[in-house]
């Protein structure tokens, strides 16, 4: 199967919609939705910026989160995503329901590092000498993924990754802001 790096796409989202999250009104570290862990939150609050007024299923936001709507919501319950929180987003103004904070807290152990394009950037923090992996091109072990549509790689906060038949539903039931990157499998 092949799998895809699932990313905002920016440029075919004219006008569209962009929610502005007050990080001092949040109830948790913006950065805690990198930990792989449930986070007690009822709801996040966000504003709709003035004159964005376009809604895509994939919501941009300040904080770079993945934000979906409810179709994307409801589309993902018929594949297998593992263990991930939805934690409601609502206009600060209305108390209206925007999408949905994706949380994923199951994570899988396939990043390829001999075979993925990275680069290690070591410096000192609080006088002790670290290491940051920059990782350029993602290359999976496909006997890791198992039967996941999508999912988190263990140890990497960022990236989301979508298998092909995810995307091509994705594709097919037309959820917009959506982009991806295909991504190398051992």
């Amino acid at each position: 199967m092949q799998y895809y790096k699932l990313m905002y796409n920016y440029e075919d989202c004219k006008n569209a919609m962009f929610i502005n999250i007050n990080e001092s009104d949040l109830s948790f570290d913006r950065y805690d939705i990198n930990k792989g862990e449930f986070i007690k939150c009822e709801e996040v609050k966000g504003i709709i910026e003035e004159g964005e007024s376009n809604q895509t299923d994939y919501i941009s936001n300040n904080l770079s989160w993945l934000i979906i709507s409810e179709k994307f919501k409801k589309l993902l319950q018929d594949f297998k995503i593992g263990n991930i929180q939805f934690i409601p987003v609502v206009n600060v103004n209305n108390d209206k329901n925007i999408g949905y904070l994706v949380n994923v807290m199951s994570r899988v152990d396939a990043f390829d590092e001999k075979k993925s394009l990275c680069k290690k950037i070591k410096f000192n923090k609080n006088g002790k000498e670290e290491v940051y992996l920059s990782v350029i091109k993602y290359v999976l072990a496909k006997e890791n993924i198992g039967d996941m549509d999508m999912f988190k790689i263990l140890g990497h906060d960022i990236p989301f990754f979508v298998s092909e038949r995810l995307k091509t539903e994705l594709l097919n039931t037309k959820i917009t802001g959506c982009d991806f990157q295909k991504v190398n499998v051992s």
